[in-house]
């Protein structure tokens, strides 16, 4: 199976960015085969394989990456992606609404970045500009 359009730009922004392990996982989207998709009714479960010898983005050390946020046709809820790596490779992406039942014919308007509001770690504000440390995990020193 191959990648939904609504998949594709999930995950577009989620390996998007100035890494070099960021630049691995986007090698990896190029080449991944969808194994099977999990309907949860609120959200999806997309698992991945990759073929043998992909080369593992080694510095990921936050799982999943999770600071991608969507708009989707009929929800009046943003919806939230996770992509979740393991050892290096994609491993699944995950979609999550919070109120409603997830749409049979869903269709992303746009995707955009999250971070943290300042001074306040639980809330999180739309940004323009991915903090590409932050979605990795990284702190400043």
């Amino acid at each position: 199976m191959t990648l939904t359009p609504l998949e594709r730009s999930a995950l577009d922004l989620l390996v998007g960015g100035e890494d070099p392990d960021l630049a691995r996982l986007r090698e990896q989207v190029d080449s991944v085969t969808v194994t099977r998709r999990d309907l949860t009714g609120v959200g999806f479960y997309t698992h991945f394989s990759l073929p043998l010898g992909a080369s593992p983005a080694a510095g990921i050390t936050k799982a999943p990456i999770a600071d991608v946020y969507g708009e989707v046709e009929g929800l009046p809820q943003p919806v939230g992606f996770s992509l979740w790596v393991k050892d290096g490779l994609l491993d699944c992406l995950e979609c999550w609404i919070h109120d409603r039942k997830w749409p049979d014919d869903a269709e992303l308007k746009r995707v955009y970045y999250v971070r943290p509001v300042s001074g306040d770690q639980g809330a999180l504000v739309e940004v323009a500009t991915r903090d590409v440390r932050w979605a990795l995990g990284h702190r400043a020193a």
